[in-house]
Protein backbone atom coordinates (compact mmCIF):
# COMPACT_ATOMS: atom_id res chain seq x y z
CA UNK A 1 0.00 0.00 0.00
CA UNK A 2 1.64 3.35 -0.43
CA UNK A 3 1.60 6.07 1.35
CA UNK A 4 1.04 9.63 0.21
CA UNK A 5 3.19 12.39 2.14
CA UNK A 6 1.22 15.54 2.67
CA UNK A 7 3.59 18.42 3.03
CA UNK A 8 3.26 19.67 6.47
CA UNK A 9 2.13 23.06 7.51
CA UNK A 10 4.03 25.63 8.37
CA UNK A 11 3.63 28.01 11.09
CA UNK A 12 2.97 31.00 8.44
CA UNK A 13 0.27 28.62 7.30
CA UNK A 14 -1.48 28.12 10.69
CA UNK A 15 -1.16 31.51 12.24
CA UNK A 16 -2.04 35.50 11.03
CA UNK A 17 0.58 38.06 10.83
CA UNK A 18 -0.93 41.04 13.29
CA UNK A 19 1.07 44.18 12.70
CA UNK A 20 2.29 46.12 16.11
CA UNK A 21 2.17 49.53 16.48
CA UNK A 22 5.78 49.38 18.21
CA UNK A 23 7.69 46.64 16.03
CA UNK A 24 11.51 45.82 18.01
CA UNK A 25 14.27 47.06 16.26
CA UNK A 26 17.97 46.74 16.96
CA UNK A 27 20.96 48.20 14.66
CA UNK A 28 23.63 45.66 14.56
CA UNK A 29 27.16 46.06 12.55
CA UNK A 30 28.74 42.18 13.67
CA UNK A 31 28.19 38.90 13.60
CA UNK A 32 29.71 38.03 16.60
CA UNK A 33 28.95 34.10 17.04
CA UNK A 34 26.95 31.38 15.36
CA UNK A 35 25.90 28.33 16.89
CA UNK A 36 23.59 25.38 16.94
CA UNK A 37 22.80 23.65 19.98
CA UNK A 38 20.19 21.45 20.90
CA UNK A 39 18.16 21.50 17.61
CA UNK A 40 18.19 25.89 18.34
CA UNK A 41 20.07 28.21 15.93
CA UNK A 42 21.86 30.84 17.91
CA UNK A 43 23.00 33.90 16.04
CA UNK A 44 24.60 36.85 18.28
CA UNK A 45 25.22 40.54 17.01
CA UNK A 46 26.97 43.12 17.89
CA UNK A 47 27.19 47.30 17.55
CA UNK A 48 30.45 48.88 17.21
CA UNK A 49 31.25 51.97 19.63
CA UNK A 50 33.87 54.61 19.41
CA UNK A 51 35.11 57.01 21.79
CA UNK A 52 35.42 60.30 21.55
CA UNK A 53 38.88 60.94 19.49
CA UNK A 54 42.24 61.90 21.46
CA UNK A 55 45.17 62.49 18.96
CA UNK A 56 47.91 61.01 18.71
CA UNK A 57 46.30 58.29 20.24
CA UNK A 58 44.92 55.67 17.11
CA UNK A 59 41.37 55.39 17.57
CA UNK A 60 39.88 52.61 19.19
CA UNK A 61 36.45 50.96 19.64
CA UNK A 62 34.50 48.37 21.58
CA UNK A 63 31.79 45.88 20.21
CA UNK A 64 29.10 45.73 22.23
CA UNK A 65 26.56 42.64 22.26
CA UNK A 66 23.51 44.10 21.13
CA UNK A 67 21.21 41.21 19.95
CA UNK A 68 20.62 37.56 20.17
CA UNK A 69 18.25 35.91 17.75
CA UNK A 70 17.26 32.28 18.70
CA UNK A 71 15.47 29.99 16.32
CA UNK A 72 14.35 26.61 15.14
CA UNK A 73 15.89 24.81 12.06
CA UNK A 74 12.69 25.76 9.81
CA UNK A 75 13.10 29.44 10.22
CA UNK A 76 16.86 29.14 9.78
CA UNK A 77 16.04 27.65 6.50
CA UNK A 78 13.71 30.61 5.70
CA UNK A 79 16.12 33.23 6.66
CA UNK A 80 18.58 31.37 4.55
CA UNK A 81 16.34 31.55 1.75
CA UNK A 82 15.30 35.41 2.35
CA UNK A 83 19.07 36.29 2.52
CA UNK A 84 19.69 34.01 -0.62
CA UNK A 85 17.08 35.99 -2.98
CA UNK A 86 18.75 39.26 -0.92
CA UNK A 87 22.35 38.28 -2.08
CA UNK A 88 21.14 38.10 -5.44
CA UNK A 89 20.00 41.68 -6.06
CA UNK A 90 22.48 43.32 -4.10
CA UNK A 91 25.14 41.47 -6.69
CA UNK A 92 22.73 42.71 -9.25
CA UNK A 93 23.26 46.18 -8.07
CA UNK A 94 26.96 45.83 -7.96
CA UNK A 95 26.67 46.03 -4.23
CA UNK A 96 28.45 42.60 -3.48
CA UNK A 97 30.34 39.43 -5.74
CA UNK A 98 29.96 36.36 -4.61
CA UNK A 99 32.32 33.28 -5.21
CA UNK A 100 31.67 30.20 -4.45
CA UNK A 101 29.47 29.92 -1.18
CA UNK A 102 31.00 33.10 -0.07
CA UNK A 103 30.28 36.61 -0.84
CA UNK A 104 32.16 39.85 -0.17
CA UNK A 105 30.83 43.79 -0.02
CA UNK A 106 32.37 45.79 -2.77
CA UNK A 107 33.90 49.19 -1.98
Amino acid sequence: MAHSHKPEKSLKDLTKLVDSDQPLETFVDSLDQSSFQAGILRLNFSVTRFGDPNPPKPMRGKRIPSARLVMTPPCAVELFNSLNQMMSVFEQQGLVQRDGGEARVLN
